[in-house]
């Protein structure tokens, strides 16, 4: 259903990142998966932002600096990337 208006869905969410509105890119974003498809959400949300933080976290345990680009789903909502470093001890700021 999303992809019936995709142009309109993309929009809207470039337009709520730009704004720094987490809630309505969660609601964007991952509510209709979550909603539709609990399994493939923990599969392809939460399963995988753990697997993330951990080498994230190896990586940062290193010198120099690094950048590390994952998709804005991945960064809103309950088990987000950000939530997780957060939980290991990282300080995660958003730049805009």
């Amino acid at each position: 259903e999303q992809f019936d208006d995709f142009k309109a869905l993309t929009e809207g969410m470039l337009a709520s990142w730009k704004a720094g509105d987490l809630d309505a890119l969660e609601a964007d974003i991952l509510a209709p998966l979550r909603d539709t498809s609990p399994a493939a959400f923990r599969d392809l949300i939460v399963v995988r932002n753990k697997n993330w933080v951990a080498k994230i976290a190896a990586i940062m345990e290193g010198e120099g600096d690094y950048f590390i680009a994952v998709g804005a789903g991945h960064l809103v909502g309950e088990d987000s990337v950000v939530d997780l470093l957060g939980e290991r001890g990282f300080t995660v700021e958003r730049v805009q």
